[in-house]
């Protein structure tokens, strides 16, 4: 059986899987989604950028575009480091399945077995912490709009993205719930391919902690 398929890495492989990083994944459907990634980058930078300059004189716009900005720069170098690591990732996974098969008795498993599931804990609770974060930051826009809906309030809702965004192209007011679906699922993207980059860390950081353990 393959190692990766146990309980305790299975997250990892399947996010890691899901935007192309996964060092074992075939290499075209690898470059398609890192095609795709890099493209949805591109198009929530755009409108970001295009917000900062449009409001350059609203101090409060341009500081909220430009952490958001900042987390789409840190996906990137994150990202960035992982694609220019890769041999050195799947040398490092190549050793994870290398380690395993060395073990000699059941005593060193059930060791290497306790580190493993304790990443697999600190994987699911950042998994969840940062899933919740995105999810409450892409709803804040559509909280007010369903009250004001389930509520009957004649007030006029604002049109509010989660992030300070322009797409000049468009009339806000006709095409809102379309931009407002295609910017929350970039940050959906965006905030997934976070999380993926750093399970790698976490998962190979635990398996070393195992190894420690092994060895003392």
């Amino acid at each position: 059986m393959d190692i990766f398929n146990k309980p305790y890495y299975k997250t990892t492989k399947d996010f890691t899987t899901l935007i192309g990083r996964w060092p074992y994944m075939p290499r075209m459907r690898s470059l398609m989604i890192i095609t795709l990634l890099w493209t949805v980058l591109l198009l929530q930078a755009i409108p970001q950028i295009i917000a900062m300059v449009m409001h350059s004189n609203d101090r409060e716009v341009v500081l909220e575009a430009l952490s958001a900005f900042a987390v789409d720069c840190l996906l990137a170098a994150k990202y960035l480091n992982a694609s220019y690591h890769a041999e050195l990732i799947r040398n490092l996974f190549d050793r994870v399945q290398r380690d395993w098969k060395l073990l000699i008795n059941d005593e060193e498993k059930r060791i290497l077995q306790y580190h493993s599931e304790i990443g697999k804990l600190l994987v699911t609770g950042y998994t969840a912490f940062l899933s919740a974060s995105a999810t409450i930051f892409i709803m804040e826009p559509i909280v007010p709009r369903l009250y004001s809906f389930f509520s009957k309030s004649n007030a006029s809702v604002p049109l509010r993205f989660a992030l300070p965004l322009e797409y000049v192209i468009f009339e806000k007011e006709n095409y809102y719930w379309l931009m407002l679906a295609i910017s929350n699922t970039f940050v959906a993207i965006i905030i997934f391919g976070f999380i993926s980059c750093d399970l790698i860390f976490i998962t190979l950081l635990q398996h070393i902690c195992g190894q420690f353990a092994v060895l003392g």
